[in-house]
């Protein structure tokens, strides 16, 4: 049986740090530009593209929202959301999940629970960054209601994260945590596209 709680740290860290964080993707995105405007174009590469994820845990672990996910007492996934009054826009910081563990439905009751907890903090919107090469994280967000909002291709150094450019996405997060202006009870979770959010990448 699956459920998600809150991170229980330090309690947490083995367990969290056996998890397999990386992925590979025989598809890509191609950032194309035009003088004002970008364009994320899907290309096959031969062979597929892996890459692994180092976390900071203990940097994860201070995140004001850290939730688990675990199956059978075993954690399968984590979720962080940060909260930016200002704008009045949460921040899904950290979504993982086990390489073994994908395709259960695991990353969909993080993000769910992410964002409940953008709902119960005031949020407009949830928004998230992850990177072109990606393709699996994109489509997945995509397949959740998320909308591509703009992109950074100055964002990672060179050095370290070689041809990558930062993609961000953002749903919108309705009253009482629904996209429907509150009609759902108020502690269920629903995402929609942003009417105040669409492409302004540049």
């Amino acid at each position: 049986m699956r459920h998600v709680r809150p991170l229980d740290w330090p309690r947490d860290r083995a367990a969290l740090q056996r998890l397999e964080l990386g992925f590979a993707t025989d598809r890509i995105y191609d950032v194309e530009a035009g003088p004002l405007r970008f364009a994320l174009v899907e290309r096959r590469v031969s062979p597929p593209l892996g890459k692994r994820y180092e976390v900071d845990w203990d940097a994860l672990a201070a995140a004001p929202h850290v939730v688990v996910a675990e199956e059978e007492g075993v954690p399968t996934g984590v979720a962080a959301v940060a909260w930016h009054p200002w704008n009045r826009r949460a921040e899904l910081a950290h979504l993982y999940v086990d390489a073994q563990a994908r395709g259960r439905g695991v990353g969909a009751d993080l993000l769910r629970e992410a964002c409940r907890i953008a709902a119960t903090l005031g949020a407009r919107c949830l928004w998230v960054e992850t990177q072109q090469v990606n393709a699996p994280a994109i489509r997945f967000y995509l397949r959740h209601g998320f909308i591509c909002c703009g992109l950074d291709a100055s964002l990672y150094d060179p050095r370290e994260a070689p041809g990558e450019v930062a993609v961000f996405l953002v749903a919108a997060v309705g009253a009482a945590g629904t996209a429907d202006g509150g009609s759902s009870p108020p502690d269920s979770c629903a995402l929609a596209p942003d009417p105040n959010c669409r492409e302004q990448q540049g």
